[in-house]
């Protein structure tokens, strides 16, 4: 789960690109441009989660979700695509995604039209996909 200024919505991520791109530092102050995640890695990586599934059970909880083609080419993205990789060398058994939340409003405060959802409504959404991933056991 990772943050997403600007989205109005819960968004789950379909694909991971292997690269890191920003003009931004990560939390270590580095400044990725142009740069592999994993120099012998795929172009790309399909997160194995049942997006649809999931996108179907937070809706029903009454929350705003969509599918999202793009993690971005930052942290969030170098994420989901570390933990793909790692699952198609190591474990192919292994489900993996990632959510992308709006800001909540404390977060969007003085920043006009950002839009954000209250962090009870992003708790309500992971649970909801949470209690969907339950049953696939």
């Amino acid at each position: 789960v990772g943050q997403a200024a600007g989205r109005s919505a819960v968004s789950l991520e379909r694909v991971a690109i292997n690269v890191d791109d920003a003009s931004s530092p990560d939390n270590a102050g580095d400044i990725r441009t142009d740069r592999p995640i994993a120099p012998d890695g795929p172009a790309a990586y399909f997160a194995t989660l049942p997006n649809r599934r999931l996108i179907d059970a937070v809706k029903a909880a009454g929350i705003d979700c969509r599918l999202s083609n793009s993690a971005g080419t930052y942290v969030c993205n170098h994420l989901l695509y570390s933990v793909l990789h790692h699952a198609a060398v190591h474990q192919p058994e292994l489900l993996a995604g990632f959510m992308h939340v709006p800001l909540i409003p404390e977060q969007a405060e003085g920043k006009p039209g950002m839009p954000s959802v209250p962090l009870e409504t992003i708790v309500s959404a992971i649970e909801a996909c949470l209690r969907s991933l339950a049953t696939l056991a």
